[in-house]
């Protein structure tokens, strides 16, 4: 009888730290997506201009902004400007790794500013864009609306069934 007792309360004890494990990941997810969306600067161009005051004048110029696209970068450098533009960032603040790419459609990490998740951006005519990026599921009508392959995003959330589905 003792022992159905102490197996009752360390199961409820379990479960509690699985709730409360559940809860803290729920929590962690929303501010760091509440961060990325309030922590946004936007990406500054400075100007900086030396003029020397003598018979051989001088003036310099030094321009500093967020690279253009350019047909000879990566998809992995396009993608990371894609997602610099999307969060206002500086695109030394972006880092991306991509895991998966059939070259219309990729999957991969972003860490932004050292915290991060996941992406997925489709190719269209101006370049990439990011359809969806965050740290949960990424919703199935999202994918479908962009035919990305099952071979890029394998899983995904059905918000009409409310369950995780593979694709």
């Amino acid at each position: 009888m003792k022992n159905k007792k102490l197996i009752i309360i360390v199961c409820i004890v379990l479960a509690v730290i699985v709730i409360a494990a559940i809860v803290y990941l729920i929590l962690i997810n929303h501010s760091l997506q509440r961060k990325l969306s309030q922590n946004i600067t936007k990406p500054t161009s400075s100007v900086t201009t030396t003029v020397a005051a003598s018979p051989n004048f001088t003036a310099t110029n030094t321009i500093t902004s967020t690279p253009e696209p350019t047909a000879t970068m990566s998809d992995e450098q396009l993608i990371k400007i894609a997602l610099a533009e999307k969060y206002t960032q500086s695109v030394d603040n972006v880092d991306v790794i991509i895991s998966k790419s059939d070259g219309q459609s990729a999957f991969g990490s972003v860490a932004i500013e050292g915290e991060g998740g996941w992406f997925v951006a489709v190719k269209n005519a101006e370049g990439w864009k990011i359809i969806a990026d965050g740290n949960s599921t990424i919703d199935c009508a999202i994918v479908d609306q962009y035919n990305v392959s099952n071979q890029i995003v394998e899983e995904c959330f059905d918000s009409t069934s409310g369950e995780s589905v593979m694709r």
